[in-house]
């Protein structure tokens, strides 16, 4: 895709979720950095630039990128969501949670992206039963990349070691086994 329409900025998009899940976090900071090069006020581009920065602990220049889309954009829920793991990651639990309305929970409950980024939230957090309750909810609507949940995404760590956690890790992997589309 990417030699085909290069100036795309969904193109680089596209790469940078594909390397981001497969646990490929600088090259997913590269692709979702060209993206936001060509499109700097995109969600999409925002979006998919901010969280390889954040995987990859470059917090500054994450802070600089949500704070321009705080000012374009002041509510909008993947700003809110992504700020919140930010604020999570930095230690500071009451920043974190202070922007998890009900009407935000409710939009990220379904949100196959922000699933696993709420319970990365929860687990940053030491609320053990509500990142599971998110992770479990994530399979049942079709979360499964094993891989990444059981291994790549640093910041469910602190479950890694909990029973229910490898219950659910078998689910997924079956799941991500027996996947047919």
């Amino acid at each position: 895709m990417i030699q085909s329409d290069p100036l795309n900025c969904l193109t680089h998009v596209a790469s940078a979720v594909l390397l981001f899940y497969e646990g490929r976090f600088e090259a997913a900071l590269d692709a979702g950095r060209v993206a936001y090069e060509l499109d700097p006020e995109g969600i999409f581009s925002r979006g998919w630039y901010v969280m390889p920065l954040i995987w990859n602990r470059r917090f500054e220049e994450a802070w600089d990128v949500l704070d321009r889309w705080r000012d374009a954009m002041p509510g909008h829920a993947w700003l809110l969501a992504v700020t919140s793991v930010l604020h999570a990651i930095q230690g500071k639990k009451a920043e974190s949670k202070a922007l998890l309305t009900e009407q935000l929970l409710a939009l990220m409950w379904n949100d196959t992206v922000a699933i696993w980024a709420m319970a990365d939230l929860y687990a940053l957090n030491g609320e053990t039963e509500e990142a599971l309750k998110w992770l479990e909810h994530g399979l049942d609507i079709g979360c499964i990349n094993y891989p990444f949940l059981s291994q790549f995404d640093p910041f469910l760590e602190s479950l890694r070691g909990e029973e229910r956690f490898k219950k659910l890790m078998d689910r997924v992997k079956y799941e991500w086994e027996h996947f047919e589309e």
